[in-house]
Order: structure tokens, then sequence, then C-alpha cells
């Protein structure tokens, strides 16, 4: 007699990071229905459970040295991926998908994109790149504020951008320029020669230059 089987198996896979840097935490335990199925997070992060399919799993995050997290009535559907990614919070183990800002730099004026321009928030930071783009990965959902700051650039902040699971927020950022040039020549009155080499600074050496041949 033929049989047909059903296969019942479904997969739980996904990354954990640390929320205050975005680095992948290693050698994780991910544990379904109090260790039933486990396996560790591998170097970037990832980890991938094989497990039975059911409706009311329990689902556990753990490493030494840290507070567990753990998600109740969590369901895994026959032969169905689950994704849900995870992190580390203040100590403790956030169960939970997250998402990131995004956005481009540009000039005030010109509107020509900034490179360098440093983003930061609580702990994280990333330059902007040669089109003027960032990126934020790997935020826990929540409310944040971001700090532009660049060279000759007024420092800009934007308060209560909105974080949700799974999505790119947007959060675009204009920069005035804000440097003078101080410039001019040196020269010796007794004889109307340039004079290389003198140093010109500006509030005890917080800008500096030297004058070059032509004074």
């Amino acid at each position: 007699a033929d049989a047909v089987m059903t296969y019942d198996c479904g997969l739980l896979t996904g990354i954990i990071v640390d929320f205050s840097t975005g680095f992948p935490i290693s050698r994780a335990t991910v544990s379904v229905n109090n260790g039933q199925w486990s396996a560790q997070s591998d170097s970037s992060g990832h980890y991938s459970v094989t497990c039975d399919s059911g409706t009311d799993y329990t689902l556990t995050f753990s490493k030494n040295g840290y507070t567990n997290g753990i998600l109740a009535g969590l369901a895994i559907p026959p032969g169905q991926t689950v994704g849900l990614n995870g992190g580390i919070d203040n100590g403790q183990f956030v169960i939970g998908n997250w998402g990131q800002i995004a956005g481009t730099v540009t000039d005030l004026t010109s509107e020509i994109p900034l490179s360098g321009v440093t983003v930061s928030t609580t702990g994280r930071t990333y330059q902007s790149d040669a089109n003027g783009n960032y990126t934020l990965n790997y935020l826990s959902p929540g409310s944040y504020s971001l700090t532009f700051a660049a060279s000759c650039y007024q420092q800009k902040e934007k308060d209560n951008i909105a974080v949700n699971a799974d999505q790119a927020t947007v959060a675009d950022a204009t920069l005035a320029y804000d440097c003078g040039l101080l410039a001019g020549i040196i020269v010796d009155f007794s004889t109307g020669s340039p004079i290389s080499d003198t140093t010109i600074s500006v509030n005890n050496g917080q800008w500096t230059a030297q004058s070059d041949s032509s004074g």
C-alpha cells in the first residue's frame, strides 16, 4: 500500500544584533519550547531552528551575561519559514523585528549632497557616503533623535523620528554652511618682500595656516 506523507516541520530563522552598536551577536541560544528545539547564532548573528509546526510555542533568546528574552504564543505553520529577529538592548534580549532610518544630507543653498557628515543617535554613528546617503540599521522600534554634524556646517538636530519594525523611516537633512575665509598677504614693511612660513592662528590655534612663498 502506498502512503502519502505530509511534511509537518517549519523553519524559524533570523538575525540577532546589539541594538546599541548594530554588531551581530554570536553564540546566542535560540530555544523553542524550553529547549525542545534549539540552535545558536553564528558569527553573523544568524540562526535557524527546524521544529514541528505549532501555534502556541514559547521562544527564548539567551546568552551568559544577559537577561533572557521570552516570546509566548509563537505560531510556526507546517512547511513555512517564519522570520523573527532580535537584539540586545541595555543588557536584555528583545525579540522582535527592527527598523532603520535612512536619508540624504545636502547643502542648504546648493542642494549638493554632503559626504562625510556624521549622523548619530544613542551611541550609534554613521558617515554619509559620496552621494550624501546614510543608513542606520538594526534599530529597535521607538522614537529617535538624530544629530547631523560636519566641519564648516551648522549642526542640526531632528527629533521624534518614529522607527517601526520591518520599515525604513526616511529622514533627510539640509545643513547650512557656517564657515568664513580669512585671507591676506604678509610682507616686510622695510623691503616690501613677502614673508613666508608665518603662522596665522585664530582662537589660540583652533584654526591655523602658514603663509606661502608669496606671503
